[in-house]
């Protein structure tokens, strides 16, 4: 009744005043947890919720919003409740970026983009939920993409209806960790009442109107955890560092390519073996991959999706590819804060998490194809 009620007010809501450009939205969730296990089975079910966030339209930096078609920023609370006592509820905090895809007279279609760190209520536990294969923990990560249309239909206010994918994980820091993935629609109402203070400061680290295109080298050291086994939770610390050149496609697009080195000590492991292995060879816990990708950036915050190639693995017990998505923070030029989870074929392997060191080229790049897809 009450998630019926929101979706009767959504009909009633306003449109989006040139005078505020701030305030607050309320949207309800339905859909489904879909299994894509088949130990996951059981958890399929049927997810109901609540968010309520602080919205903006546009950052209020003229150079950034012209560029990016003034994107909306948001942090909330999001509050889902999936099923029975088998899955429980999360509660969790959460960033959002929304971008503008098409925008037409009385309405536009936004693509949002969030993330935050989610509290499950009923995580496996060999005492209390044994049935629950899917979450070993209390704390997961969360990923969300929604494409959402925006409807102005008042003075200041908009109704707002979408579709899109939620997935929780905890990067395989305590098993069992297949992941939740819900399919989930959203009805919500945004009412606006709060202005963008005038002659904000530029953007740090940004200009819009600089034609000029840079390349930089980026050194990075990090370091994750993760576990193997339900029935021997110990835990393993890995270690990386990475050499990674940016290219600029544009100002907002950075293509990557580099060398990974992964310090693995799983791969000598034996379940319920002694721990740690002496005499091991440094070969034998190594990784060495190419690597590929693409950072977005916006802002002091970047946008990346990694491929990598094994040149070299002690076994063949990991496929001989991976990929990667993750988030970077710029705290100056030359310092940025870095994490990143990496899987192989879908299947999380652990999440990684450390600080990396930029070297600026001297020299001005021209992008690498003359020609880009430009979605926003």
């Amino acid at each position: 009744m009450r998630f019926n009620l929101l979706f009767l007010l959504c009909g009633t809501a306003g449109t989006l005043s040139a005078q505020y450009d701030r305030g607050i939205q309320v949207q309800s969730y339905g859909g489904f947890v879909f299994p894509h296990h088949e130990e996951m089975k059981r958890m399929e079910q049927h997810v109901v919720g609540l968010e309520a966030a602080w919205y903006a339209k546009g950052t209020g930096f003229k150079a950034m919003d012209r560029h990016f078609w003034s994107p909306r920023l948001g942090a909330g609370m999001l509050f889902l409740r999936m099923g029975d006592s088998l899955n429980g509820s999360v509660f969790s905090p959460l960033g959002i970026i929304e971008f503008n895809l098409k925008e037409r007279a009385r309405s536009t279609t936004t693509m949002r983009c969030a993330g935050g760190i989610g509290y499950f209520t009923r995580p496996f536990s060999l005492d209390g939920n044994l049935r629950n294969r899917a979450n070993g923990s209390h704390l997961n990560g969360l990923m969300q993409v929604l494409v959402t249309r925006r409807q102005y239909v008042g003075k200041n206010a908009e109704a707002s209806f979408g579709v899109g994918i939620t997935h929780f994980s905890n990067g395989n820091w305590k098993f069992p960790n297949w992941g939740v993935n819900m399919l989930l629609g959203q009805v919500g109402v945004s009412w606006f009442f709060a202005q963008t203070p005038a002659n904000r400061p530029s953007w740090p680290l940004y200009n819009a109107d600089t034609p000029s295109l840079r390349g930089f080298w980026n050194v990075s050291v990090r370091t994750g955890r993760r576990q193997i086994a339900v029935d021997d939770n110990r835990n393993f610390n890995m270690f990386m560092g990475e050499v990674v050149y940016h290219h600029p496609q544009s100002r907002s697009r950075l293509w990557r390519l580099g060398l990974n080195y992964f310090f693995d000590p799983i791969y000598p492991y034996t379940k319920f073996g002694p721990w740690p292995i002496k005499n091991r060879a440094l070969g034998s816990v190594s990784e060495l991959s190419l690597l590929f990708g693409h950072e977005y950036r916006v802002g002091r915050v970047g946008i990346i999706a990694d491929a990598g190639l094994y040149l070299y693995r002690p076994t063949d017990s990991k496929r001989m590819y991976y990929e990667a998505v993750g988030f970077k923070y710029y705290l100056n030029p030359h310092v940025v804060l870095m994490n990143r989870l990496r899987v192989h074929l879908f299947t999380a392997d652990y999440i990684e998490w450390g600080v990396g060191f930029n070297l600026p080229d001297k020299q001005i790049k021209k992008p690498l194809f003359k020609k880009e897809f430009v979605l926003f």
